[in-house]
């Protein structure tokens, strides 16, 4: 009598049946993916009608970014740099602190005829206070905002004696100041902004010589940079984050 090798026979029988199974399998390279749908969390009104965030938009986040300010239009050239760290409220409303310096090695700046018996005179200013913003265009990567400030500053007058060059003298004038700026915002990155725009700083107060005053009333042209370390880490892991602007 003929043995039957019954595991030869299992391997023929698999062999033969196997590539009927990868054919019968559906194709799925036409399907899509589904996208997860989120819940609308809140909605704010813009220039170009009702905006609805979902629920990845948080009503409040902090804020901080790097600013500069440069006053080429006056007759006096005017470098300001500086810092705002504030709170986003509904995605379209900023409310912080600012602070500005003279920018540069060559912080103080020489200034002329400021009083008899001086040969050489420096200045330095600084300002801050108080900011706020509101976002008029919202689109996926741009934005229109026009904002405002108002503050305290204070000029840092060094004088030289003619007479005895290494002696100096201290002046400090304080006064207050206000600005008015319109800005539009890239976003570069899901976690760097890149921001430049054009406002006007007043000055209120009294500010001997004619540079002083120039050197804070002017109009400027500013640009920042706006960094989030959190979301730049967080975005590696989570692409929420990455779509979140």
């Amino acid at each position: 009598m003929q043995k039957c090798d019954f595991n030869g026979s299992y391997f023929w029988i698999f062999l033969l049946f196997f590539p009927v199974s990868i054919l019968a399998q559906p194709d799925s390279k036409g399907e899509k993916k589904s996208e997860k749908v989120y819940a609308p969390n809140f909605t704010v009104w813009t220039l170009r009608g009702k905006r609805t965030f979902d629920e990845r938009y948080h009503q409040l986040k902090l804020e901080t970014s790097f600013d500069s300010k440069y006053s080429w239009f006056a007759k006096q050239d005017a470098r300001y740099f500086g810092g705002k760290l504030g709170i986003n409220i509904r995605r379209v409303n900023r409310l912080g602190y600012s602070f500005y310096s003279f920018l540069g090695p060559q912080s103080y700046r020489p200034i002329s005829g400021f009083t008899e018996g001086v040969s050489k005179t420096d200045v330095m200013s600084v300002y801050h206070g108080w900011y706020a913003e509101r976002s008029l265009i919202i689109s996926p990567r741009t934005e229109l905002v026009v904002g405002g400030a108002y503050g305290n500053g204070v000029a840092n007058v060094t004088a030289y004696k003619i007479d005895h060059p290494q002696e100096s003298s201290l002046w400090r004038y304080h006064y207050d100041c206000a600005e008015m700026y319109v800005q539009g915002t890239i976003r570069a990155t899901y976690f760097m902004t890149l921001t430049g725009g054009v406002g006007y700083r007043w000055c209120a107060g009294k500010l001997p010589n004619v540079n002083l005053p120039n050197w804070v009333n002017a109009p400027y042209v500013n640009f920042s940079v706006g960094m989030s370390f959190l979301k730049m880490v967080g975005g590696i892991f989570s692409k929420n984050i990455r779509e979140v602007y």
